[in-house]
This record gives C-alpha cells, sequence and structure tokens, in this order.
C-alpha cells in the first residue's frame, strides 16, 4: 500500500510539474500534418499550406525545427495535398497524396524528392488512405484499390480490396504488416476493432480478429477507430469515437490488444462534453501513453492503458480539429492548428529557439 501511495504522490507531482511549451508555431496558411520519428534525433513533421508541401527535421527531440525541403503541390495537373508521412530509414522517406495516387520519395534523408507515378492508376482522382513498409515492402490503401511494392515503390501491383458486407464498407484506414508476407486492415474502412488480413504469396484474404461487435448498417452509431499505434510485437492501441446522435459529438474511445490485434478490448469510453472522439494515440513505452482528439481533448496512462486521465491542454487546442501526438524521447508533443507543443518539466524549461 505504501508503494502504490509513493507511486500516485509521484505522479501527481510529476503531472503539476509540466507546462505544454510551443516549439514551432506555424507560417500563415500552413497544415501541420504529422510528425514521425526515427529515434529521438531523427524526427521530421510534414505540413502544407495549399500551394506547397513542407519537410521539416528535429535534432534535439523536438525542440528545433529546421526546414528541409519544400515542392508544389501541382503534380498530374492537380492541386492535391500531402496525406502521409513514412520513414523507411534514416535516407528514403515517403509521402502519398491526397486527390491522387502517387507519391514522392527521398533517398538523401529528406534534401530532395522526385515524383513517382504509376500511369493510369494516378491519372483519376484517389487518395491514399494508410501506409506500412517493411524495409523495401509496402502497402498503400486507397479507395479503390490496395499498392503493393517490393522494389520501395518503383513499381507497385495492386490488390482487389476485399468485399467484405457491402460495398461502400472501404477496407483500409489502419493498416499494419504482421510479417513480409501478410498485412492486415480494418475490415471496413476505420470502422471498429475488426480486422481481415491479406496473404501476398496465396493471393487470398481472410477474417484476422475475433469481432469485439457488429457495427450497425449505418455509420451514423458506429464505433470507429482512427488511429492505430503498434507497441511491441503484441501490443497495441487504437483510438476512435461513437457518434451520439447529435451533431457530429462522440464519445471517446480507446481500444488495446495483447495478442497483436487479433482480440482487443475497451480500455476507455467516455463522452465529455462538445467532444468529438479521439484522433490519434501513440506510447512512448508499454506503460506511458497519450492520445488526441479534435477541439481540446488529451488522455494520458501511466498503466499500461488500465486507466486514463484527461490532462490540461493548450488553450490553442481549443481551435485545432484533427491534432496529432507524437513521442519524441521521453516528451509528448502535439501538433495543433497553431503549431507544435511540447509538454516539458516546468522547472527546467529553457528559452526556446524556432529555425525557418
Amino acid at each position: 500500500m505504501i508503494r502504490i501511495l509513493i507511486f500516485i504522490f509521484m505522479i501527481s507531482n510529476l503531472q503539476a510539474s509540466r507546462v505544454w511549451v510551443e516549439r514551432k508555431p506555424r507560417f500563415e496558411l500552413e497544415s501541420l500534418i504529422e510528425i514521425k520519428c526515427l529515434d529521438s534525433s531523427n524526427c521530421y513533421l510534414l505540413s502544407d499550406n495549399a500551394l506547397n508541401w513542407r519537410l521539416y527535421h528535429s535534432s534535439n527531440q523536438g525542440k528545433t525545427w529546421n526546414l528541409m525541403s519544400e515542392y508544389e503541390q501541382f503534380l498530374k495537373g492537380e492541386w492535391v495535398n500531402a496525406r502521409h508521412l513514412y520513414l523507411v530509414n534514416s535516407k528514403n522517406i515517403i509521402i502519398a497524396f491526397a486527390d491522387r495516387f502517387l507519391i514522392m520519395k527521398s533517398e538523401d534523408g529528406g534534401e530532395t524528392f522526385r515524383e513517382i507515378s504509376y500511369g493510369d492508376l494516378s491519372e483519376v482522382f484517389n487518395s491514399s488512405r494508410g501506409i506500412d513498409m517493411i524495409d523495401n515492402i509496402g502497402i498503400i490503401a486507397t479507395y479503390d484499390f490496395f499498392a503493393y511494392t517490393n522494389d520501395n515503390w518503383e513499381t507497385i501491383d495492386t490488390i482487389i480490396r476485399p468485399s467484405f458486407g457491402e460495398s461502400y464498407k472501404l477496407p483500409g484506414g489502419n493498416i499494419y504488416f504482421i510479417d513480409s508476407t501478410q498485412f492486415i486492415c480494418n475490415r471496413w474502412a476505420n470502422r471498429s476493432a475488426d480486422f481481415v488480413v491479406y496473404d501476398i504469396e496465396k493471393k487470398k484474404w481472410k477474417q484476422y480478429s475475433n469481432i469485439l461487435y457488429e457495427d450497425p448498417d449505418s455509420s451514423h452509431y458506429a464505433r470507429g477507430m482512427y488511429d492505430l499505434e503498434v507497441v511491441n510485437d503484441s501490443l497495441m492501441f487504437g483510438c476512435g469515437g461513437q457518434r451520439i446522435g447529435s451533431s457530429d459529438w462522440a464519445k471517446d474511445l480507446i481500444w488495446r490488444s495483447q495478442d497483436r490485434g487479433k482480440t482487443w478490448e475497451v480500455v476507455h469510453e467516455y463522452f465529455i462534453d462538445d467532444g468529438f472522439g479521439l484522433d490519434n494515440i501513440s506510447f512512448e513505452n508499454e506503460q506511458h501513453g497519450m492520445a488526441i482528439g479534435s477541439w481540446g481533448t488529451i488522455l494520458e496512462t501511466f498503466d499500461g492503458g488500465d486507466s486514463w486521465d484527461y490532462i490540461n491542454v493548450p488553450d490553442e487546442a481549443y481551435s485545432s480539429p484533427f491534432p496529432n501526438v507524437e513521442f519524441i524521447g521521453s516528451y509528448p508533443t502535439i501538433t495543433l492548428a497553431s503549431g507544435i507543443f511540447r509538454l516539458e518539466n516546468s522547472s527546467s524549461n529553457d528559452e526556446y529557439l524556432i529555425s525557418d
């Protein structure tokens, strides 16, 4: 009992001494999309401002950010929007887009990029909705098909999406390689903790997870898993929401799987006033994680997801849709409409620099 009280006291003091510090304000009309890290010394930020997309780099755990590259978003005769950032390794970086199926690829750590398109597949409207890779093997989910590569996107094969249920229940969204020959994805876009698996060698789809609950025919009250976090080979978390029937308000939902996505349990389900569900989730380690939602919702766990607490947010979070959270070392770091904020110990906070 004494040990438990000491732990609670330490956590309470930790939470009381932390403050959100702005580490990069956005430029005018810039939209900060997401942060991805290879390690705490190699983090990248993808942004766009409708005309151009930008890639920033941080080598000091997100304290300062330097602009690495900037490219016009007029591709294939259309204005497209950067959608996904994927770090294959320290040299190879992939950016996928909404509006057209094509990629920009860097082989020098983000200094330069080249466009790769795929004939007729890149000429029509389509959107990348999820990406995962193992070395040079990759998969991208789009509205119309899955694109598979085994040569780091120089060439692709298409995989027909499975016909599980009605045609409008597009699979994809959260997507993850369980090994180099199989990947899993949501059976119905980002809806529920229901995953199917595709065997690349056998060219066959089948059910992967035990269905936790059936989704209703109408998506209005469906439980949506909007983001997937893979902590280790067995532990996964998902976050999302469920509309409550009034406007777009939704309950906050967090799922946990301890067997690599085969079975899931809901570990947090709660509606806060004017809440819209959770958009993004990230873990520092097996115990410490954070989830974030639009318009000022942040939750944190220190016990592997058994319990979640709503914590204070920067004022700017209340005006920010579709935020992103990423642990950079031990620092929870969030992207908001106004910039990047890092949760720091107030006693050690020093003056920070912004690099253009």
